[in-house]
């Protein structure tokens, strides 16, 4: 697949920290410092999503960006975006040869 370099955007991303509190409960912070990459943002409006994930495809991504590790539950921010909190979460994370497609979701 071939990226176009005029389509590619800063990305940012940060895995979450988690702590376990005195009663038990897990708690996930945001901590240190994002990692930037360059990829490519596509909207995502598959009728698949729409079934799949209801009224939320309008608040979905698509990324593609070189390989890397990244799971889900981890932070994004695209572009210029510089709110402590990750304003976007990765879905799902399909790996493919050389590159990495993240769906990715806004955050409440």
């Amino acid at each position: 697949m071939r990226v176009l370099k005029r389509r590619e955007s800063v990305i940012k991303h940060l895995a979450p920290t988690s702590t376990t509190g005195s009663l038990g409960s897990v708690i996930s912070s945001w901590s240190g410092t994002p990692t930037s990459l360059t990829g490519v943002v596509q909207p995502l409006s598959s009728s698949h999503f729409r079934a799949e994930y209801g009224e939320r495809a309008d608040r979905m991504k698509l990324i593609i960006l070189p390989n890397g590790t990244f799971n889900a539950g981890d932070g994004i921010w695209i572009g210029s975006e510089s709110t402590s909190l990750p304003p976007w979460l990765i879905v799902s994370v399909a790996a493919w040869l050389d590159l990495t497609s993240l769906t990715i979701e806004k955050r409440a």
